[in-house]
């Protein structure tokens, strides 16, 4: 945490470090991307009579190949006939019958199955599935062709969502060195490159504490994909399911140790500059993670000229997809609790200054000024005094930017109150040191907004408090009529 003032008690102290916690917005964000991958098959939009679904179910269950192909295209997303295989144990029989049946039934069959795991409430699919005998007929399903193969693991990379309790069997059944044979068996084929991706990916979007033979697996090929050390060049679309997977993996501390590895992140990084949204996308949101965790990891970032590569990035691609996360990302450093890294962004970057213009000229759209707005909040968030000096130096108009949050963003709970205790931290400095801040605020109407504010119903208690104290030892009416507030 920053340093505080000079006369505040080993309480306040405490009481503000919880604050702070609890105030500053969650800074992780969650993958824009779905959990589950559907087959693309003609799906039937009105569905027949339960009496005749029951009909197909009895039909696939004896391997008709017609009525497995129809139970499929029955799988439209009413459930109704996911409900109807589960209650006349279709699972079951098929996975009984599998080790007789040939390639191209059993195929349909599992492709029937990905259909019907890829539903809404599809946990309780998936632990039908298992509990139907799936890992009975796995190590037969491997030795099949290709297709075969490719498919079971696209089934398995949509069940792995559905619980700790479906890895660990999974795990235990010898998963990840069996598909390192398969890898190996298919000669590293992009089409299996493409699933393996995918189901490492759910496998870390879990973000458990897994088996550590196991997860070092995957690690392993998410290390050689991203540093490019991997037996064959990969398409954009395995490395997205990579950058992913290490976002995702940035989200949880169990596996901060494999994160510290420097060529990692530099591998990581040249992606960044990738032409493909599917690319750039993931490895922004994996930086943007990163610097959600600690004071480490952000100076780590430093060192490895991040801020350098997010200038190379916005001089080069003018997507405002790129300038949101990166937004996302510099506000992370800004309300890092390391002052220093703080500092590192007034110093030697000029996104307050980018920020502080967007605000105050509204020049960008809703979503990317609150972005901005931020970065501009956490910028004097429990700072010490010698970073506000270097922040009020080079950036005068952070004043009018936070006032210009207040007005514009009233309603967004999480921004205004840090936006009030970043307000009150200069107002604070400006007494401590003798710096007339007050008359800046002043001419900005700040008493009239606060009056305003007040008044919002939907503020959360600690904004209300913070303004309180603001209006109370700043403005106050009545200088007789003390209530003993103390820092908030």
């Amino acid at each position: 945490m920053s340093n505080l003032r000079g006369t505040t008690t080993f309480e306040s102290v405490v009481k503000e470090r919880q604050d702070q916690l609890s105030d500053l917005r969650s800074k992780k964000r969650e993958g824009m991307l779905s959990v589950r991958r559907c087959i693309d098959t003609d799906k039937v939009t009105l569905l027949p009579s339960i009496k005749e679904i029951e009909a197909v179910c009895e039909m696939a269950k004896q391997g008709d190949l017609m009525s497995i192909r129809t139970l499929t295209s029955y799988l439209n997303g009413d459930q109704t006939t996911n409900r109807l295989i589960v209650q006349h144990e279709v699972c079951k029989s098929l996975f009984q019958l599998i080790p007789q049946l040939d390639d191209g039934v059993v195929q349909e069959i599992i492709k029937l199955l990905v259909s019907f795991t890829s539903e809404k409430n599809s946990e309780v699919y998936s632990q039908n599935l298992i509990t139907s005998g799936f890992l009975d007929v796995l190590d037969n399903l491997f030795q099949r062709g290709h297709e075969v193969k490719r498919t079971t693991l696209w089934l398995i990379a949509n069940i792995c969502v559905d619980g700790e309790r479906i890895i660990n069997l999974l795990f235990n059944f010898g998963l990840i060195p069996k598909v390192q044979i398969i890898l190996e068996e298919e000669r590293y084929s992009m089409e299996i490159l493409h699933v393996v991706s995918w189901m490492y990916c759910n496998i870390c979007r879990m973000k458990l504490v897994l088996d550590p033979h196991n997860m070092k697996a995957i690690f392993d090929f998410i290390y050689q994909t991203t540093v490019g050390e991997y037996k064959v060049r990969l398409d954009d679309s395995v490395m997205s399911d990579v950058l992913w997977s290490l976002s995702f993996i940035a989200e949880s501390r169990a596996y901060d140790g494999f994160l510290e590895d420097k060529k990692l992140l530099k591998g990581a990084m040249s992606f960044l500059f990738s032409q493909s949204k599917l690319v750039y996308l993931p490895a922004l949101r994996f930086f943007g993670n990163l610097s959600s965790k600690d004071s480490n990891f952000c100076q780590t970032l430093i060192q490895l000229n991040l801020f350098e590569v997010f200038k190379q990035l916005l001089d080069t691609n003018h997507q405002i997809s790129i300038f949101r996360e990166i937004l996302w990302a510099v506000s992370n450093f800004a309300g890092d609790e390391l002052v220093d890294n703080a500092s590192y962004i007034v110093k030697n970057t000029n996104f307050i200054g980018i920020c502080c213009d967007g605000l105050l000229n509204n020049s960008f759209s809703e979503d990317i000024l609150k972005e901005m707005s931020y970065t501009i909040a956490n910028i004097a968030y429990f700072k010490s005094d010698e970073h506000l000096i270097l922040l009020l130096t080079n950036y005068p108009t952070v004043v009018a930017a936070l006032v210009s949050i207040l007005i514009k963003f009233p309603n967004t709970k999480q921004v205004i109150s840090i936006t009030l205790r970043s307000i009150l931290n200069l107002l604070e400095f400006g007494v401590n040191k003798g710096v007339d801040v007050q008359t800046v605020f002043d001419s900005l109407g700040l008493e009239n907004i606060l009056n305003e504010l007040s008044n919002n119903a939907d503020l959360n208690t600690l904004s209300k408090k913070r303004i309180e104290l603001l209006l109370q030892t700043y403005y106050p009416k009545d200088e007789l009529n003390e209530k003993g507030l103390t820092e908030i």
